[in-house]
C-alpha cells in the first residue's frame, strides 16, 4: 500500500510580520490567500515576546484563517512557545475555496505571564 504524500505547494504567500501585538488583541495579514479548491494550508511562523521587560516570558498565540467577504473562519491553532531561531509549522486541513487572511491572536492575558509578542512567517498553498 502506498503512503500518501504531502501536497507539493506551488504558491507561497508574501512574508508577513507584526511587532508589539498587545495581550488580548489580534492582527490580520495584509496579504490575502486565494484557494481555488478545498485544500490543506500550511503556516510556517516564528513568535517571541517583544521587549526586554518580557525576558523569560513565553509567547502564546492563536492562528486562524478568515474568509474575506463572508467572515467564515477555520478553527484556531494554538502555538505556545518562543520560536525565534527556528520556525514552527502547522496546518489547516480541508479549507474551502475562497480568499482568506491569516488572523493572529495574542492570547497571553494572564496578569503574571502576559507579554507583547512579535513574529513573522509564510502561508503555503497550491
Amino acid at each position: 500500500m502506498k503512503k500518501p504524500q504531502d501536497p507539493i505547494y506551488s504558491l507561497t504567500s508574501p512574508n508577513w510580520s507584526y511587532t508589539g501585538l498587545y495581550p488580548g488583541s489580534y492582527i490580520d495579514t495584509i496579504a490575502t490567500y486565494t484557494l481555488s479548491t478545498s485544500q490543506q494550508v500550511v503556516v510556517k511562523a516564528v513568535q517571541y515576546p517583544t521587549g526586554v521587560i518580557y525576558a523569560g516570558r513565553v509567547a502564546t498565540a492563536d492562528y486562524q484563517l478568515v474568509a474575506q467577504g463572508t467572515g467564515v473562519t477555520t478553527n484556531r491553532y494554538t502555538v505556545n512557545g518562543n520560536y525565534d531561531s527556528s520556525a514552527v509549522t502547522f496546518s489547516f486541513y480541508n479549507v474551502y475555496p475562497g480568499t482568506y487572511k491569516l488572523r493572529i491572536f495574542n492570547t497571553n492575558t494572564n496578569i503574571d505571564t502576559r507579554c507583547d509578542i512579535s513574529g513573522n512567517g509564510y502561508v503555503y498553498y497550491y
